[in-house]
Parts: structure tokens; C-alpha cells; sequence
């Protein structure tokens, strides 16, 4: 925590009362599911990347050819 207080020093007034590290999602093929949710309209699933928000900008760009 302290290293990212480091990287952005807003966090430091932040007032984080605990930091909680939980289980990370992954596919069985490690790919992540993307696209349209069945039933629920304008609705949409970018889940279980290996690197998490890396990926975001990326899905975002990739989601239009939908």
C-alpha cells in the first residue's frame, strides 16, 4: 500500500481502512469470456483476464465489431 501511496499520492487522504487481496478469476483456457449477455439488453460480460484491467482498453476497441 505503501508503494502505491508512492505511485499516486491522492491515496494517502484516502482514508483506507483495509486492503483485502482476493481470489483472481481465470478460464479454464485461460481466455477471457467477452461479449453480449444473453437475455439482459445492452448488457455486457468482459471477464476472467489473466492481467486484469491491462486488458480494458483493448476490449473496449474490440467490443464495436459486436
Amino acid at each position: 500500500m505503501d508503494r502505491a501511496m508512492d505511485v499516486i499520492p491522492a491515496l494517502r487522504d484516502a482514508e483506507i481502512q483495509r486492503v483485502v487481496c482476493g481470489p483472481i478469476s481465470y478460464t479454464p483456457d485461460l481466455l477471457p469470456m467477452v461479449g453480449p449477455v444473453r437475455g439482459l439488453r445492452n448488457y455486457w460480460c468482459a471477464v476472467g483476464f489473466g492481467y486484469g484491467i491491462i486488458h480494458a482498453g483493448g476490449v473496449g476497441r474490440y467490443s464495436k465489431y459486436f
